[in-house]
């Protein structure tokens, strides 16, 4: 914010501030979780108290005010965020967790630090795209990009078999790395640079299988070869900032330190609590995550950022999102519209109805498990304009 921002933290959180306070109308999707998630939420008494309304879950429609969430952010918007590491808010977070057995102290919080690091940049139809580097997923949906290129497939119809059979088997071929290569970069020997080599690409897109789903491990690997929120906004100057925020599950741990206003994330169950894997669970070390913000360049300036809920399906959405634009010449709106599908595990791949019967039948015969889905489900990720 100190780099690019030409408004203060204060002027930046009254609008939240103001919500928080006075309220905001509950909207049919919270009030949706809040039933699905009924009984974990009820396991933190603070959080039944800072979320119920007469002693229910909020229905859509109504007005929900979080009193503590607006002192919280009126705290960080006088004090700055240290006030959650080193002041108020990071001592009531801690006492709360003293008092019900968590292993986090002052301390820990003391040493968090941020990282502004260069993203990484992969290329596409004569685009740049760029992504955040590792623990995030976003080397993945690189790869993916590369792959489809790399094939040599010709370009087909935005619905036809060849060309969704290709991205998903992209999908599969560098989601097989994702378990392999993947981690926090500082306890990882593994560079992004090497997932994306030519050499290891070629090497990849060669084990395709182009005619009939099929299984893959990962790569061999040279010396050198979701309750997620995502905006974008662009400034008259060409300014343009691709951001994206998750707590990871709905509500995340749904455990609210009293005082505070806001739960407190899960993240951290993303780690392996198997010693040998390179995602294991360690000191000082940051999860592999799906977290993914893109912006796509032509000649180093940008003309498209994007982003989008929905865990591990954040790369195919994007993945799709960026295909019906550079490949088949859609505008973003029919690209946000457009029907999409989900590879889930093995060869199960979830499809939306919108897809003609035909499509679903020639990817079914070749080894894919169809799932067809509700249209506009949320399982295919949220994108808007």
């Amino acid at each position: 914010m100190e780099r690019h921002c030409s408004f203060s933290l204060k002027e930046l959180l009254a609008p939240a501030i103001s919500y928080a306070r006075d309220g905001f109308v509950v909207s049919a999707r919270v009030a949706g979780a809040f039933q699905r998630k009924d009984s974990l939420l009820k396991q933190c008494e603070n959080t039944i108290n800072t979320y119920q309304i007469n002693g229910r879950w909020p229905q859509a429609g109504e007005i929900l005010r979080l009193p503590d969430l607006a002192y919280s952010l009126e705290l960080i918007a006088n004090q700055g965020v240290q006030v959650m590491y080193t002041g108020e808010l990071g001592e009531r977070i801690i006492s709360a967790l003293e008092r019900h057995g968590g292993l986090l102290s002052m301390d820990d919080l003391e040493q968090h630090q941020s990282y502004i690091e260069a993203t990484v940049l992969g290329h596409y139809r004569g685009y740049q795209i760029a992504v955040q580097q590792p623990p995030t997923m976003g080397t993945l949906l690189l790869q993916q990009l590369a792959l489809m290129e790399a094939s040599r497939v010709p370009v087909t119809g935005w619905d036809s078999a060849d060309w969704i059979h290709l991205m998903i088997e992209a999908k599969k071929a560098s989601f097989s790395d994702l378990s392999a290569y993947l981690s926090d970069p500082g306890h990882c020997e593994i560079k992004p640079e090497q997932l994306l080599d030519s050499a290891y690409i070629k090497q990849r897109a060669s084990d395709l299988s182009l005619s009939q789903a099929a299984s893959y491990v990962p790569g061999e690997i040279g010396a050198l070869l979701s309750h997620t929120t995502y905006l974008t906004i662009a400034d008259k100057e060409g300014n343009v900032v691709s951001w994206i925020q998750s707590v990871f599950n709905e509500f995340g741990s749904c455990w609210i330190a009293p005082g505070t206003g806001f739960v407190m994330n899960n993240r951290l169950s993303g780690f392996s609590n198997d010693l040998e894997h390179i995602n294991c669970v360690a000191a000082a070390k940051r999860t592999a995550h799906t977290l993914l913000a893109p912006m796509v360049l032509k000649d180093n300036k940008p003309v498209l950022a994007l982003g989008t809920p929905g865990d591990y399906g954040q790369t195919q959405t994007n993945l799709q999102v960026i295909s019906y634009i550079l490949d088949h010449g859609f505008d973003v709106q029919r690209a946000i519209d457009a029907p999409r599908w989900r590879s889930l595990e093995g060869m199960e791949v979830a499809i939306e109805g919108r897809f003609s019967a035909s499509l679903i039948k020639e990817l079914s015969q070749r080894g894919h498990a169809m799932q067809v889905m509700e249209d506009w489900t949320d399982l295919m990720g949220g994108l808007k304009r």
